[in-house]
């Protein structure tokens, strides 16, 4: 509501087909993405928000998203684990952002942000750099899979008082120094897992318990979706917002493997107006 640009970026991918489920920042999701099964190499969800001003943030997410897809790509191709393969992915994508960094003066200091969870097999990977979240809904319960690297966050832990701290001041990004520490989790995931990954647009706006009611009580992931950006929005939406939702699910079909699973997905651009339902069956 506030800002002329849009700093935050998002992808959605099937591994096992090597499509991309947005070929540019103003498509929609592509169809054979829409709904797919969730194969032997996986679906990756992107999450990526920019900073370092309008051109740079852009710049720099729009090449987190872009590099992490790629190199996921080609990892789980050459068979790498899933936990090595999402390292290496952010550790690319960090060394092609600091190296343009350093090279143009114009948008010197970007960076960005990265939240990516990769479901495979029976495990969700997620791969934390920043304060982009990843939420997994389970059971009627919400809970955060990834920790923000931020200094509120690290006041918090440290059992200071958090005042006049902004939420916004992250310790480290994709591209602010030669290297990152990226935080590398598994889940193991189950039929009718919710999960939920969103830039800060969104967290900072909305309670958790708000991100789990939405999402119950909506009549689809499509109305969850636009609810919730509706929301941060009406909150004053000082920043961009965007949110990717997945839901797994069994699929009831006797030709399907025994590990087949299937997702729904919906990612809703900052602007809250490209709302994209994606459902993986896999």
């Amino acid at each position: 509501m506030r800002r002329t640009g849009n700093e935050d970026n998002l992808q959605v991918v099937d591994l096992t087909t090597q499509r991309l489920g947005l070929a540019g920042r103003d498509s929609s999701l592509s169809p054979e993405v829409a709904q797919h099964r969730l194969g032997k190499l996986g679906t990756l969800l992107i999450v990526s928000d920019g900073m370092g001003g309008a051109a740079a943030g852009e710049v720099a997410s729009e090449m987190a998203v872009a590099i992490v897809a790629r190199e996921m790509l080609q990892q789980m191709a050459a068979g790498v684990p899933s936990r090595e393969a999402m390292r290496k992915a952010a550790d690319s994508a960090n060394a092609a952002i600091w190296e343009r960094s350093q090279n143009e003066s114009a948008i010197r200091g970007l960076g960005a942000t990265l939240t990516a969870v990769h479901l495979c097999g029976q495990e969700a990977t997620v791969s934390q750099v920043g304060d982009s979240r990843a939420y997994l809904i389970r059971g009627g319960t919400i809970r955060q899979l990834t920790e923000d690297q931020s200094w509120a966050n690290a006041a918090r832990k440290a059992g200071m008082q958090v005042v006049n701290v902004p939420n916004n001041v992250i310790l480290q990004a994709l591209g602010t120094q030669r290297v990152v520490n990226t935080d590398i989790t598994t889940e193991v995931i189950q039929p009718n897992d919710l999960f939920l990954l969103c830039s800060d647009g969104l967290s900072n706006k909305v309670e958790d318990h708000e991100l789990l009611s939405y999402v119950t009580i909506s009549s689809s992931l499509e109305a969850a979706a636009e609810g919730l950006v509706k929301l941060a929005n009406d909150r004053g939406g000082e920043d961009n917002i965007t949110v990717v939702i997945a839901r797994l699910f069994t699929v009831d079909d006797p030709d399907t493997i025994s590990e087949s699973r299937a997702t729904q997905l919906l990612a809703s651009t900052p602007s809250g107006e490209n709302v994209m339902p994606v459902g993986l069956a896999g």
